[in-house]
């Protein structure tokens, strides 16, 4: 698939999205419990190669209190996509920058979405946003990357988005175990030749970072997130 376009899908296997599915029912409940009318979704993506080139997948459907269109899983985007992407390419932890002024935030935000090059009215997108890679220690790429968003101020700020890591990096040990004693199901590693591209994508610049705080979680036996029932 050459010049890999955004929104086209690839089968998923039943058993990856059901143990990202268990996950991510499981931080749903942590999020809601943040603040009253709390409004986020989050879902999961794995790092997927054609040939020479790389892209991502989503593995799961949104889970969160904002309305989401269903059948999200297999979707595919390019790696050059926003802040999934950023995650995937820089094997960092990002996040929106933390604000005392919504009013500064705001305007921040504006120029973000203007520099991006898209004519988004600044009410129609979400306030923040986070993205955690799984990296490989074998293949020193990442593996998996959770994205989230809510719309509400400083939602995801460098506090929750640490519970979040700690979390992923929970899941990520049972990843590693279950791939080396499977039970019911088995990682099928996809065959990879190369490393994704070092071009940074594009991202609201002004008002995300990357985490200089938090550790992205590391996968010890898994350089692909491919698992099938056996």
């Amino acid at each position: 698939m050459s010049n890999v376009p955004n929104i086209e899908r690839e089968y998923v296997p039943a058993a990856s999205t059901l143990l990202v599915n268990a996950f991510l029912t499981g931080l749903t409940g942590l999020l809601d419990k943040q603040c009253d009318n709390a409004s986020f979704r989050v879902c999961m993506h794995r790092a997927m190669q054609d040939g020479k080139q790389y892209y991502f997948q989503q593995v799961s459907d949104y889970f969160g209190t904002i309305e989401s269109a269903p059948n999200g899983a297999g979707r595919i985007f390019a790696q050059s996509t926003g802040l999934v992407g950023v995650a995937m390419t820089t094997k960092l932890v990002w996040l929106t920058n933390y604000y005392d002024d919504e009013e500064i935030f705001t305007k921040d935000l504006a120029q973000s979405i203007s520099e991006s090059g898209s004519n988004k009215a600044v009410n129609s997108v979400p306030k923040s946003y986070f993205a955690v890679p799984c990296v490989s220690k074998k293949s020193n790429s990442a593996v998996l990357i959770l994205y989230g968003e809510s719309n509400n101020f400083n939602f995801y700020d460098e506090s929750l988005t640490s519970k979040i890591a700690a979390m992923l990096a929970s899941f990520c040990t049972y990843l590693d175990n279950l791939a080396e004693k499977p039970f019911k199901v088995e990682n099928f590693e996809i065959k990879s030749s190369g490393a994704p591209t070092n071009q940074l994508p594009g991202v609201y610049k002004v008002i995300q970072k990357s985490s200089e705080n938090i550790p992205p979680p590391e996968l010890k036996n898994i350089q692909t997130f491919n698992f099938e029932f056996i």
